[in-house]
Parts: C-alpha cells; sequence; structure tokens
C-alpha cells in the first residue's frame, strides 16, 4: 500500500486553530472511519511532538522524539494522516529541513490559515499577556511598527508568528507547488462555518458530519487583557518561572477571564495605526502572490476592516482601563479561578 498523504496545519496563531483542533479532536472516530489517522491520545501528543522537533537543535532527543512520531504517520494504512499544530508556523528554517527529512518518501501538503493584521494584531497581543510577556500594548504596537529597522523582542515575537510570506518561503522547498495552500479567515461577520469549509478544502477533507459546536479559544477583552499584563509582570519581579505561570493561563484567563469578553471593550489598532497596517498589508499580500501557493478563501479576506462600533465598545488605549474595573475583573476571576482548580481535581464544589 502506498503512504498516506501527510497534511501539515500549520498555524499560524490566533486563525481559529483551537476551533480547528477542538473539532477535530472530538470527532477523530469519524476521520479514523474515514481512513483519516489524527494522531496521539490527545492532541496534547502533538503539541509535545512540534516542540520537541522546535528544540531538536538543542538537544538530539527532540530530533528523535519527532522522528517517532513522524513514522506513526507515514505508516498510517490511510490515505491521510492529519496534523494540526500552530507552533510549526514559527519554525526556522533549519528546523523546517529537520522535520521535513521525516517524510522523505510521502506526499506532504503543508496548510497555512492566516488573518488580516487589523484583527492578529491585538489578538497576538492578549495572548503574549496570557503568557508571562509584560509588554504595554503602546510597546507592541511599537515594537511591531520599527522591526526589523529596529530589534525588538515585542517585533520579533509578532513577526515570528505572523508573517506570512516568510512561514511560506520556509516550507515551500519541501513540498510541490499544489501542496503548500494558503486558507484566508473569512472577514468579520461571515458565516460561522466558513472556516471549516475552507480548512477541509485546504487538506483535502471532507467536510460533512462534524460537530461545529466545537471549543472557541476566544481573545479576553481589553480589561482582561491589561490585567493579565500586570500580573504577568508582577510574577517576572516575583521570580515566578513560566511553567508555574501555566495555572493563571488556563485557569484564570482561559476558563474565566475569557467569559468576560462581552461585558468588556474589544482591543483594536489605535486610528494613527491603521494606515501604517494598510501599507504592510498590501506588501505582505504582493510577497505572498509572488512565492504562488494555492490560495483557499480570497486574498481580499487579508485587507483590515475598520468598520463602525458603537461608542465605549471597542479600545485602543490601554491607559483608558482603570483600577477599578480590573479590581472588579480580579475578584470574579480569582474567585472563578479557585472553583475551576477544584473541579479539574474532582473536588466538591459545594
Amino acid at each position: 500500500m502506498s503512504s498516506p498523504t501527510v497534511v501539515l496545519h500549520i498555524g499560524a496563531m490566533k486563525t481559529g486553530t483551537s476551533y480547528l483542533q477542538s473539532v477535530l479532536e472530538q470527532d477523530k472516530e469519524l476521520l479514523a472511519d474515514r481512513g483519516v489517522m489524527w494522531p496521539g491520545a490527545s492532541w496534547k501528543d502533538q503539541r509535545v511532538a512540534v516542540q520537541d522537533l522546535l528544540a531538536s537543535g538543542r538537544r538530539a532527543k527532540g530530533i528523535e522524539s519527532w522522528e517517532a512520531f513522524a513514522q506513526q504517520l507515514t505508516q498510517h494504512r490511510g490515505p491521510m494522516s492529519l496534523v494540526s499544530m500552530e507552533f510549526l508556523s514559527f519554525a526556522p528554517a533549519d528546523v523546517v529541513e529537520r522535520g521535513m527529512k521525516a517524510f522523505a518518501n510521502c506526499r506532504v501538503r503543508v496548510v497555512l490559515t492566516v488573518r488580516d493584521l487589523g484583527r492578529a494584531i491585538p489578538a497576538q497581543w492578549q495572548e503574549s499577556t496570557q503568557n508571562m510577556h509584560d509588554w504595554s500594548y503602546r510597546e507592541y504596537l511599537d515594537g511591531l511598527m520599527s522591526y526589523p529597522d529596529q530589534e525588538s523582542k515585542a517585533g520579533h515575537h509578532f513577526w515570528v508568528r505572523q508573517d506570512w510570506a516568510q512561514t511560506l518561503r520556509h516550507w515551500q522547498p519541501w513540498v510541490a507547488p499544489e501542496d503548500l495552500v494558503l486558507v484566508t479567515l473569512p472577514a468579520s461577520g461571515g458565516p460561522s462555518d466558513m472556516l471549516w469549509h475552507r480548512f477541509c478544502e485546504a487538506a483535502g477533507l471532507d467536510a460533512s458530519g462534524f460537530d461545529l459546536d466545537g471549543f472557541e479559544n476566544d481573545s479576553l477583552g481589553a480589561v482582561s487583557a491589561e490585567l493579565m499584563r500586570r500580573l504577568s509582570a508582577e510574577a517576572r519581579d516575583r521570580g515566578l518561572r513560566p511553567p508555574d505561570f501555566q495555572v493563571f493561563k488556563r485557569s484564570l484567563a482561559k476558563r474565566v477571564l475569557a467569559k468576560r469578553k462581552k461585558s468588556e471593550p474589544s482591543i483594536v489598532l489605535p486610528p494613527e495605526h491603521q494606515s501604517w497596517v494598510e501599507d504592510r498589508t498590501r506588501r505582505l499580500i504582493d510577497e505572498v502572490k509572488s512565492i504562488g501557493p494555492v490560495v483557499v478563501g480570497d486574498l481580499d479576506d487579508l485587507s483590515p476592516q475598520w468598520p463602525d462600533r458603537p461608542a465605549g465598545s471597542e479600545l485602543s488605549d490601554m491607559d483608558a482601563v482603570t483600577d477599578e474595573q480590573m479590581l472588579e475583573a480580579a475578584i470574579e476571576g480569582f474567585f472563578g479561578m479557585a472553583v475551576a482548580i477544584r473541579r479539574n481535581r474532582g473536588e466538591n464544589t459545594s
């Protein structure tokens, strides 16, 4: 039997990846019935394998772990093996080369989902606040707008994750032209299932029969994001290690504060930055066209929209977040976190 097609959905971050992964994870039996391998006892196994690959330049065990994982994919007795792990999108060229050697005798399709910068920038900043980064929103914007002319950690943090053209260039040498696929996220207000159908078209997957009520990895509202940023700063000052901070990310931010999003202003770009984003977008789209991936969706989806919203529903200056607002979010968040932790331990919450 011939080897399966290996489909690598490589991200990017903040492009609906958690939603797609949750749909695939909860319906992995349906995938198996259709001959599609969704590897691992849980999606966490995919994340660990990719993290090992990313660490392979520092330790031999990393590439050995990835090679063992890749062998599962290539030995599958079905038409497709499917991986979805957004950390692959910021793998440097040498790591991509090491990783792809494990698929030397297979057809590999690389799928990159991308989102317009107008939505990606605030989404990526608020995500950074949940990972012990304490850049202010203003510092983050200044950093990404001046990068790479001026080196900055904030600028590198954003562009290593959201430079669509650079990501495509890293993977392009290792796949056939028809197997380098870029999927655009629909513009705001489109049908809720459009991303799913675009992803399935790109992957070569039958879209029917799946439960699309998957987990939404909601971004935080402005108040909660600023709260997490200040908590990150305090954690750094106290010498907390990033692995220990995960309890705040998972139990406080993801399970409690994210639910406050509709009651908080959303984070948007300051109006004075919009023309820069439009110009950067045009240059990125031109680079993508020169690379020539298969496009599922429309490159026009990547042109940022600046819709009018009711007063008070959006915020571009985090200095406007008051201490009273953060105190309210903190009280609700910490009590909710305590309940979430107890539930995780199977304890009685009454």
